[in-house]
């Protein structure tokens, strides 16, 4: 059994309140990772992890507005998350290389959580008929993709960087 088999299984005011619940999830995803991307660009000015995280903030940025708005012509509230996750913020916090790493790579496992909502809310949209918000489903996992392989590719580089400066704490990278 399929997964858009197994959606088509669920009555429609049910797929609708989790279609509903998706949306809030992907609100919520993307503040959190605002939270990361103004936390890795405070640690680093210059550099791949400051590029990767620009990047990711920029992509965010272009995405959000076109989200409200197609939500909201079916009636589906996107608004903004005001809630902050405590364990993010306490995050910035951190001091070492190594720290400021495992950082690096919770913002990673968060934006792998977030691509897996979107492509779950895609499906139950899909199954809804609600094909605006599968089209933005669409253009978020086509770019977010590979914003998130490439920042992948700058924890390599940042994981080399903290091994060859091991005191070099300043995020000057």
């Amino acid at each position: 059994m399929t997964l858009l088999s197994a959606t088509n299984a669920i009555s429609q005011p049910e797929r609708r309140r989790a279609v509903h619940k998706l949306v809030r999830e992907v609100v919520r995803a993307e503040d959190r990772a605002i939270e990361h991307v103004e936390r890795e660009l405070n640690r680093h000015r210059a550099g791949g992890p400051a590029i990767a995280m620009a990047a990711l903030g920029a992509h965010i940025d272009a995405m959000r507005d076109r989200f409200t708005y197609v939500c909201d012509g079916y009636g589906i509230s996107a608004g903004r998350s005001r809630v902050r996750g405590v364990m993010t913020s306490l995050k910035q916090f951190v001091v070492s290389p190594s720290d400021a790493m495992r950082a690096y790579e919770f913002a990673l496992d968060d934006l792998a959580q977030s691509m897996e909502i979107v492509k779950g809310l895609r499906v139950l949209a899909k199954a809804d008929g609600l094909f605006g918000i599968v089209r933005w489903c669409d253009d978020w996992l086509a770019a977010r993709r590979t914003i998130v392989t490439g920042a992948t590719a700058q924890l390599t580089w940042y994981a080399e960087r903290c091994g060859r400066n091991n005191n070099d704490i300043s995020g000057d990278y």
